[in-house]
């Protein structure tokens, strides 16, 4: 018996599916034979609140109908119940409208035997403005006289009159006829001008790995491609831990070409969630390693996001491995309270720094797990200042892990208990000057540390970890974030397979060394890092106070064009006593981003005079030292340095900076008057001594940079005496401006 024989007593039966648009729709439809709808449970159905139908941008997504069959339904009982309805061939367009309020168009597809899958596609021209909100419901023709519903897609409106395309593909396990009904979703509108096309086609499913929609149906990993090819597709993939410790391995190749992330999911046996993420296009597969919960059964389910249009192209075509593995790395020192001692000791460590320099046993390990952090304790017991060199990395350049280092200072009398009592210091402040060890003032802050119980203060930016006491139930202190090497004055995350620095210690202490991969994602099984640390005295005389305003430079890690220099000012070492005297003034940049900040005042005071730099590079040595001499308003008076390579030096390097030129001008110049602070005080010219990259440094014997001011000449250099309106000044006539410096 036929479909049109029986049409009169044909009924249409609906599941309980959700419908895929901005607003909620009920279960229960009409259909055009006016009988209420039943809801029933069909095992092949496809379920679930994660379902939505793919749609593409309005323009770009509704389908071309140039060669599209065109079926003009809006003569009357044309294709208008399940028993007219229009028999489309699979793969062709057609072109069809909605003629009247509540009507409908049925079309009937033959899907083959080994085809379970039934791409569909409809939509209006992206030029076309309509009422017509377009609603696609899918059925299966169960029997001779029942339409089981399989899937309700709707258009995605831009607003109640607007309109977008379907485009998906369902999943339909039998074969035999299906029916497609299409409507307006409010069954109020109609277009009787403008045509809409679909486009129905069956086919074969390409992933092997089906059935594989549940942990129950879940297959074992192999090396053949998977595909997410129809709406709500799930593949769970199932793997098993065989010992306590071992880890979950995971790789998802999603290949640059896919349109979409894959999320994942990975689940013990009893449906406790492991870990999630999403693996998004990428020429690099997503490898990761997870802890698992121990012995036994665990799996992964991929899906894509709401919205992703499915594909069983070679374009989506994904790889996967998931397995076990033992964990490498056999020192539990991820949490602060576990931090190990580099040479012994749990705290506090056998060998701590106590004047003399210390070097510290090289320590091995793994970042195993993403999110991991290895915790390291140095302790200071005297001899503060001191400097800390940190070297990590990877022999292997080739490895994943991009390692950072975060080295986290004591704040001593800020009480805490647990991490979160840290998130905020014990500091008020009023901009990132005043938090010259944490480098960040939080506004808007509530803390216990504001002076004012419940009312948000101001506060220097903390750790967010605290120290644990030195007995249980003691209070801890909590920890500055004093440096960290994955921070940039860009915002942009830095890391890399090696990570070295030196910074200063100030105080005596437990201090911590935080080894990590920068996005904390990335993880290496196979190749471990090794971490170096030596401490050495401070070798600088300007650098060794442990009272901050007593040192010559305002500690700063994260150096950049735009930094305040005014707090270095303030700390500038008074050399005017040497200057006249011609005695040299020595230091060292020992440790990175270190600068040594000295002034003295006007040698001739209203007057023009030369002055001679005599300046001694330090070699070999991977500090390039660059002299800049500034004036009261910290603009560059004049720069020079050492132009070759410096750790091509056999012995240090000594040159002069004088009046050799108009390039080479450097004089004290007459209308340089009136100097800041007290009324009356003298003009004064400051010397940074600084890294030409800031970057580098060396606290070595042979580190130790000079410069001494050998002549004070009166008048005008002549080298100087070219800049225009008779002014002192560099200035050459040849090419009419001011040398910029090299520096």
């Amino acid at each position: 018996m036929g479909l049109m024989e029986v049409s009169a007593s044909m009924r249409i039966v609906t599941a309980s599916l959700p419908s895929f648009r901005r607003s909620s729709r009920t279960s229960a439809q009409s259909s055009d034979f006016g009988s209420p709808s039943l809801s029933v449970a069909l095992p092949w159905l496809l379920l679930g609140a994660a379902l939505a139908v793919g749609c593409k941008s309005k323009a770009a997504a509704s389908p071309d109908g140039g060669t599209a069959t065109t079926l003009d339904n809006c003569v009357p009982n044309v294709a208008s119940s399940p028993g007219t309805a229009a028999a489309i061939n699979s793969g062709q367009s057609y072109q069809n409208k909605v003629c009247y309020e509540g009507t409908s168009n049925w079309y009937s597809i033959t899907v083959p035997s080994g085809h379970t899958l039934l791409d569909v596609t409809a939509g209006y021209p992206g030029s076309v403005q309509t009422s017509v909100a377009l609603d696609v419901k899918v059925f299966y023709k169960t029997d001779s006289t029942t339409l089981t519903q399989v899937q309700d897609l709707l258009a995605p409106a831009q607003s109640d009159a607007g309109v977008a395309s379907v485009h998906t593909t369902l999943q339909v396990l039998q074969a035999g006829e299906y029916f497609i009904q299409v409507a307006d979703a409010h069954n109020v509108n109609f277009d009787a001008s403008n045509a809409y096309t679909i486009e129905v086609a069956s086919a074969v499913d390409p992933d092997s790995h089906e059935p594989n929609d549940s942990p129950t149906a879940a297959k074992a990993p192999d090396s053949s491609p998977g595909y997410l090819a129809y709406l709500g597709d799930l593949d769970v993939f199932k793997t098993s831990v065989a010992n306590a410790g071992d880890l979950l391995t995971l790789s998802i190749d999603n290949p640059a070409t896919a349109h979409a992330s894959i999320n994942y999911q990975v689940t013990s046996t009893k449906g406790a969630v492991v870990a999630e993420g999403s693996a998004p296009p990428a020429a690099k597969a997503l490898s990761t390693a997870l802890v698992s919960g121990g012995p036994g059964d665990y799996y992964v389910t991929l899906s894509y996001p709401t919205g992703a249009v499915p594909d069983r192209t070679s374009a989506g075509a994904y790889t996967l491995s998931f397995g076990s593995a033992a964990n490498p790395d056999s020192t539990n020192n991820h949490t602060i309270a576990t931090a190990s001692c580099p040479g012994g000791g749990a705290g506090p460590c056998s060998m701590a720094f106590a004047g003399t320099a210390v070097t510290l046993p090289s320590q091995t390990s793994f970042i195993a797990v993403p999110g991991q952090r290895d915790f390291y304790r140095v302790d200071v017991t005297s001899g503060a200042p001191l400097v800390l060199q940190i070297d990590v990395g990877s022999a292997a350049s080739s490895t994943p892990v991009q390692y950072a280092v975060d080295l986290l200072t004591p704040e001593l009398g800020a009480a805490c208990q647990a991490d979160a009592d840290c998130n905020a210091l014990d500091m008020a402040c009023s901009s990132a000057t005043d938090c010259e060890m944490s480098h960040a003032c939080m506004t808007g802050v509530r803390s216990g540390f504001c002076p004012n119980s419940g009312v948000a203060c101001s506060l220097c930016q903390g750790s967010g970890v605290c120290i644990p006491g030195a007995s249980a139930g003691a209070p801890g202190v909590c920890a500055i974030p004093q440096y960290l090497s994955a921070f940039s004055a860009s915002g942009k995350v830095v890391g890399g397979s090696s990570v070295s620095t030196a910074q200063p210690l100030f105080i005596a202490g437990p201090y911590y060394v935080v080894v990590h991969d920068a996005h904390y994602t990335n993880v290496d099984l196979k190749n471990p890092y090794s971490l170096s640390l030596r401490m050495v005295p401070e070798p600088d005389v300007n650098d060794q106070s442990t009272v901050a305003s007593q040192r010559n430079n305002f500690y700063d890690p994260y150096p950049s064009s735009t930094n305040d220099l005014k707090p270095n000012k303030a700390r500038a070492i008074d050399i005017t006593a040497q200057v006249k005297a011609g005695q040299p003034v020595t230091g060292y940049i020992s440790y990175q981003t270190d600068d040594d900040w000295f002034s003295f005042e006007h040698p001739c005071p209203g007057q023009d005079c030369g002055i001679q730099f005599q300046w001694v590079q330090p070699g070999p040595s991977p500090a390039h030292i660059a002299f800049f001499v500034l004036n009261e308003d910290l603009s560059i008076h004049e720069s020079f340095g050492y132009a070759g390579t410096t750790t091509a030096l056999t012995a240090p390097a000594t040159s002069t900076f004088a009046n050799q030129d108009c390039t080479q001008c450097s004089f004290a110049s007459a209308t340089a008057t009136g100097g800041s602070g007290d009324a009356g005080a003298p003009y004064r010219y400051y010397v940074r001594v600084a890294d030409v990259s800031e970057t580098h440094w060396d606290y070595g014997s042979t580190g130790q940079y000079s410069f001494t001011v050998t002549s004070i000449t009166p008048g005008c250099p002549a080298a100087c005496a070219q800049a225009p309106s008779g002014i002192c000044g560099c200035y050459c006539t040849t090419t009419g401006t001011c040398p910029s410096p090299t520096l």
